[in-house]
């Protein structure tokens, strides 16, 4: 008996951890690791003069047709080897399962040092992946800035 209680004490215990968002986001926000992944039940709105920052490693999920809407600032900077993941909430994703991301003309700029052309401050969507969306990422009369990102899989 004693053998095998010290064989189910030893059993791994995975820890699951799951974060429902949606609605107006009216005050600065950082997304982590720990609250990953972030499921999307309602459309996401980042008001004006907010930022939400997704930290390296992130995932969020989005529910059929919910959309990211950055009227704010967006700070989603993944790295090569540990990249930000904007995916479908579905078990079996298809292309335009969710809205996308979109960038309003009211959101926050980046900025870019016009000689080594290297991001400043501002929206910023770099190294991560956005699959299974409608239009991936939108930029309406905005200026945020994307660079080494995989969009796949979208309409």
């Amino acid at each position: 008996m004693k053998k095998l209680l010290l064989i189910l004490f030893c059993l791994p215990t995975f820890i699951y951890s799951q974060t429902n968002i949606g609605g107006v986001i009216s005050a600065n926000q950082t997304w982590t690791i720990a609250g990953s992944p972030y499921t999307a039940i309602n459309n996401i709105l980042v008001s004006d003069s907010v930022t939400l920052t997704i930290n390296p490693g992130v995932e969020v999920r989005f529910d059929a047709g919910k959309v990211l809407q950055i009227d704010g600032e967006l700070i989603a900077q993944g790295t090569d080897s540990n990249k930000i993941t904007f995916t479908s909430n579905e078990s079996n994703p298809a292309s335009g399962d969710w809205g996308g991301i979109v960038f309003e003309d009211v959101s926050i700029d980046a900025i870019v040092d016009s000689i080594n052309l290297e991001y400043i401050s501002g929206s910023i969507i770099k190294s991560c992946i956005v699959e299974y969306a409608g239009p991936g990422i939108t930029i309406n009369h905005s200026h945020p800035f994307v660079e080494g990102n995989i969009i796949q899989f979208n309409k």
